[in-house]
């Protein structure tokens, strides 16, 4: 389904905490449902592993970005992008990217609430 930053994901079928994570690397709350027991610690080990297994997916992102971009100029022209991207400085294809800000978990403190995670984050920047 569709979500933007900060919204909350339904996941009614936990299971291992899988949607979960990327939830957290997505800025996206998550609630999730499990009524298997067994299933508890894999899901707290995963959402509080998120920082170190977390896979580069902003710069991964970005990488494939700047491979559009050149493959579409080549193709098209430069002219073809009419707008920048405020906080990277590329060329983007709508209005609605120019306001795109990644930003990377870091730390995941389980607070004293049962199952209940904050994420701290840092932002990415191209380098």
């Amino acid at each position: 389904m569709f979500s933007l930053k900060g919204d909350v994901v339904l996941d009614p079928y936990l299971g291992t905490g899988t949607t979960m994570a990327a939830a957290v690397i997505a800025e996206r709350n998550s609630i999730g449902l499990e009524i298997d027991k067994k299933f508890a610690n894999v899901i707290v080990n995963k959402i509080k592993d998120v920082p170190q297994n977390y896979n580069g997916a902003a710069k991964k992102r970005l990488e494939k970005h700047l491979k559009f971009v050149q493959e579409r100029q080549e193709e098209k022209g430069v002219s073809v992008f009419k707008y920048t991207n405020k906080n990277y400085k590329l060329p983007v294809m709508t209005r609605q990217e120019t306001e795109i800000f990644f930003r990377e978990p870091t730390k995941v403190n389980q607070k004293k609430e049962a199952n209940t995670f904050e994420v701290e984050y840092k932002e990415f920047r191209i380098k």
